[in-house]
């Protein structure tokens, strides 16, 4: 009950609050005296309506959202023991991405009560918006020591890792151990009996949740297209939350020969399902990223199951017989529970890219100075890239554009900003681009660079290719991991040898002998994307050739 208000009031607000009717409720506060309007509840709860209820458009929904956030930190701020409000506030901030105070307020509250799950959480996830992947690192296993851990974080935890190159490979796996020791165990009787059928049109499986306009999409398409010409059956076990279903969902059901929704089963009926559509292998195109459901290869789904495309480090699962990598990338299998399966060329062929977008002549040419650029997602950019792009900035006369591939607030370019600043970088050498809708205006962007930057240790894998097809080069230093291998197996791929580097002093040398020589630079511009069509990046004949021997070798 809320003290402030009349008897009345409090029993028309509760039934307001029982029915869900969040207009009559915002209707409500807006009729109350400007006195009871600053109530912390009432900030609160006019603060969660703006947030529920359904609005009309987007742009309305983002000002709710603006106006959401102002109302839960007025309420936190005049009740600092009314810790829903900035749970709310945390939440709200998180979807705003706007960052700039709540990450003080929650660190001042964990200050004063030593631990409290929820505020490590939203920190975690706050700090891993801002690249802050230690930070993000060690708030998770804060969770993790004290049991706390959801089978989310469990997953999360071990995804941060590729974000970072201060932890083996070995504590890598350690870390996976952890989800997969969480992993309930089913009673044998309860699942159907998994059989394998010789003599018959093998079936192959692909299970994702990202069955819609989604990157990896852009690499898997054709393969599947292929692998029905060629006598195999093709099942999509689609967790993608139907919300999110597209055009490309639709595509991508056209070409599947049979297509499961598996969004609303739970485990033992997954696994019923897949062992029922007798699937010779089993691919699984996620991994730890979002929407994983790992569970159902440690139950054994299929006879043979295989890791591939949308996850490229170990998942630690023993059932997982095989990861999918190629010549260049995974040199080194120590701690991985999967056997290494080569492709010939490289581990993934992306789909031609739209060739009416042309390729401009060299922006150094016209600037005078040479333009460096990355467009991976911001939480790629780690301290070890922003201090080895400061070196280079610092060497060569040039500038350097960033854009993220996901949402970027002002917060988190701000906070890069600053870490630039403290390597001695002016803000004035570096310059964001907005995130694009179309990928026709994204693509259009690479002809603002002359060169783009790999990220360190998590190397870019889609934007490398559309680099490549835009004419513009991409600098790469050889890493340990099969992540940080992702430009070199790209660069050999195209013969790009200088611009690969095995430290930090080759990388340097070998970015100012190109840039000391202009003319090349434009000469490979304008050959590169002819050179990438021909090369297994975009070759989908020989990469899906390739791809069904390795298939067949299996069965």
């Amino acid at each position: 009950m809320i003290k402030e208000l009349s008897q009345e009031k409090q029993k028309k607000l509760d039934e307001l609050i029982s029915s869900n009717d969040f207009y009559g409720i915002e209707n409500f506060i807006n009729s109350l005296e400007k006195t009871e309007q600053e109530i912390p509840f009432i900030l609160n709860l006019l603060g969660a309506c703006k947030i529920s209820k359904k609005v009309k458009n987007k742009e309305t929904a983002i000002q709710e959202a603006k106006e959401a956030q102002e109302l839960f930190k007025k309420a936190y701020k005049k009740d600092n023991n009314f810790i829903d409000a900035l749970y709310n506030l945390a939440e709200i901030s998180l979807k705003t991405l706007n960052y700039d105070e709540v990450i003080i307020l929650l660190n001042n509250y964990l200050e004063k009560v030593n631990y409290d799950f929820k505020t490590v959480f939203f920190l975690a996830r706050i700090n891993f918006h801002l690249g802050e992947i230690q930070k993000t690192i060690n708030y998770y296993n804060k969770i993790i020591e004290k049991n706390d851990a959801t089978k989310f974080i469990l997953i999360n935890s071990v995804y941060i890792y590729n974000y970072s190159n201060l932890y083996t490979q070995k504590a890598y796996s350690e870390i996976c151990k952890k989800y997969i020791s969480s992993i309930k165990k089913i009673e044998d009787s309860k699942l159907l009996k998994l059989s394998y059928q010789k003599n018959k049109k093998k079936r192959i499986g692909f299970f994702s949740t990202n069955f819609r306009d989604h990157a990896v999409m852009n690499f898997l398409i054709e393969t599947i297209k292929n692998l029905n010409q060629n006598n195999f059956e093709t099942v999509a076990f689609n967790f993608t939350n139907p919300k999110f279903n597209d055009h490309i969902t639709t595509e991508l059901q056209k070409n599947f020969s049979s297509w499961q929704n598996i969004h609303h089963l739970d485990d033992i009926a997954t696994v019923n399902l897949i062992r029922k559509n007798k699937i010779d292998i089993l691919f699984d195109l996620v991994g730890y990223s979002g929407g994983t459901r790992l569970e159902l290869f440690k139950y054994r789904s299929a006879p043979i199951q295989i890791s591939w495309l949308g996850y490229t480090n170990s998942t630690g699962i023993k059932e997982m017989d095989y990861i999918i990598a190629d010549p260049y990338v995974l040199y080194n299998k120590e701690h991985y529970s999967e056997k290494v399966l080569r492709l010939q060329n490289i581990w993934s062929c992306h789909i031609p890219l739209n060739e009416q977008i042309k390729v401009n002549v060299l922006p150094a040419k016209i600037n005078g100075y040479v333009t460096f650029g990355s467009f991976n997602n911001f939480a790629k950019i780690s301290d070890n890239s922003i201090v080895l792009w400061s070196k280079l900035l610092k060497r060569i006369n040039s500038k350097l554009i960033l854009k993220s591939s996901s949402e970027a607030h002002e917060t988190s370019k701000a906070n890069l900003i600053k870490k630039f600043e403290n390597q001695g970088i002016s803000k004035e050498k570096i310059k964001f681009l907005r995130r694009t809708e179309s990928r026709e205006e994204h693509l259009k962007n690479y002809n603002k660079i002359d060169i783009a930057l790999d990220t360190i240790p998590y190397n870019g894998a889609t934007t490398t290719f559309e680099a490549v097809w835009m004419g513009v080069p991409v600098m790469t230093i050889i890493g340990n991991s099969f992540t940080s291998r992702y430009g070199f197996s790209i660069n050999k791929n195209l013969k790009l040898e200088n611009f690969i580097a095995k430290d930090e002093n080759e990388f340097l040398d070998n970015a100012e002998k190109i840039c000391s020589k202009l003319n090349e630079l434009e000469n490979l511009r304008g050959n590169l994307r002819s050179l990438a069509v021909k090369s297994p990046l975009f070759n989908q004949d020989k990469f899906n050739n390739n791809f069904i021997n390795l298939i067949k070798k299996l069965l």
